[in-house]
């Protein structure tokens, strides 16, 4: 009970901060709709004058787009790897060291507390998005499926923050990780299929990202959706994804005990 109350109190305090910075929030919300309506206009205009691409019709692309993105707002991190390395950079971390309180379950409390309001803006937007485009929103989807497909978010959501963590743990390594932290956000998009569908890509590519934990993050479930992926594999890439949530935890307990030896080893 005492742990439960230390990681609510972290959660009440950091959704706090986050009210006392609404007008930034709806800033990069803004910003989230356009990413949406790019696509959206670059696929409309690539279906003039056709009825199919790459075995997707009109609508379907268009569920893909609007869907997979809503997925990738419901289990994105909200930029809180900057906010995680500046506790290694200003010294913070001393105070997990000598107090009972783990800096990975801190951090990835700080995650998730940090997402509340940006997902709940973002969701709003998509499902205003996908209100006005319902005539062409397809899905195929039966209980099991759906059930599946919750599973599958859940645990993207997890696949993600601790991608999320990983990255900042380079800030034992370097004063700066913008760049490290741009460059795998750039290839955990590309990879999970938010740019367009894995399956377009020549098969070389498209079996590197089948090897990725990301392309279980929007690809996959919205497949599922699309009824593009049976049961039998829906719950064979569910087991997948779990797989690799444990073998990233694996790694970032691994990274975290180098980097906090170097970060002793300077005197902190």
């Amino acid at each position: 009970m005492g742990k439960f109350k230390k990681y609510a109190t972290i959660t009440k305090m950091e959704m706090s901060r986050q009210m006392t910075h609404r007008f930034n929030i709806i800033c990069y919300r803004v910003g989230n709709f356009f990413e949406v309506l790019v696509p959206l206009v670059v696929w409309t205009a690539a279906f003039r004058g056709a009825t199919i691409i790459k075995g997707y019709t009109y609508d379907e692309m268009i569920t893909y787009v609007i869907v997979g993105w809503l997925i990738l707002y419901l289990t994105a991190s909200y930029g809180f790897e900057e906010v995680a390395a500046r506790l290694i950079y200003d010294g913070t971390l001393s105070q997990f060291i000598i107090k009972p309180i783990s800096f990975l379950r801190y951090v990835f409390t700080l995650g998730l507390s940090r997402s509340v309001m940006a997902v709940f803006l973002s969701v709003l937007i998509q499902a205003a998005v996908i209100f006005f485009a319902r005539g062409h929103i397809v899905a195929r989807v039966g209980m099991v499926e759906v059930i599946i497909l919750l599973a599958m978010i859940f645990m993207a959501l997890i696949i993600r923050m601790l991608y999320s963590i990983l990255i900042s743990l380079a800030a034992f390594w370097t004063d700066e990780i913008s760049g490290v932290d741009f460059t795998a956000s750039t290839l955990n998009k590309f990879l999970s299929g938010a740019y367009f569908p894995i399956n377009l890509l020549p098969v070389g590519f498209a079996n590197f990202a089948m090897a990725t934990p990301f392309i279980y993050t929007l690809y996959y479930p919205t497949s599922i959706i699309l009824g593009k992926v049976s049961v039998a594999e829906a719950a064979r890439g569910l087991a997948v994804e779990l797989l690799w949530i444990l073998v990233m935890y694996g790694i970032i307990k691994l990274v975290w005990r180098a980097g906090l030896k170097k970060y002793e080893s300077v005197g902190i």
